[in-house]
């Protein structure tokens, strides 16, 4: 059996010091059966996943990865812009200039991507345009 502490993603500090991502719609009150090491896991509880917010002061847009907790070891790489410059590619915080010549500041169907990597865990998180909300919840790549 699998031991170790829990919080709202998953197992936590377990006994071989693994961490264990299993995102899900936030907020939310689910039952989740975790398969890590082998073992089942039923975790019950509310847990709030991983995703972009994005904040637009025009002509910049800030993306940042909200809800995963500071413990993670994660490296991230984000892609999708598509004119201006960027910094913070390989952060947790996207910052988009785009200060491009064509009318409008919005980028409506623009997607900008941000994949996860712990461990050997991958998520995949999405969000459309350059305007001010939040995005999906990040999902495992498989």
């Amino acid at each position: 059996m699998l031991h170790g502490e829990f919080d709202a993603f998953g197992v936590v500090n377990a006994t071989r010091d693994e961490t264990f991502i299993a995102p899900t719609a936030r907020p939310t009150t689910s039952k989740r059966v975790l398969k890590h090491f082998g073992v089942e896991t039923v975790i019950i509880g509310t847990c709030v996943a991983p995703h972009i917010k994005a904040v637009l002061s025009a002509p910049i847009t800030t993306y940042r990865l909200v809800d995963l907790p500071a413990t993670v070891d994660a490296s991230f790489v984000w892609t999708g812009t598509d004119c201006g410059s960027v910094s913070g590619t390989r952060t947790d915080t996207l910052v988009w200039s785009h200060n491009c010549n064509h009318v409008g500041i919005a980028h409506p169907t623009t997607m900008i991507m941000l994949r996860i990597t712990i461990g050997d865990i991958e998520l995949r998180c999405t969000y459309t345009s350059a305007r001010t909300g939040s995005g999906p919840p990040c999902t495992p790549v498989e």
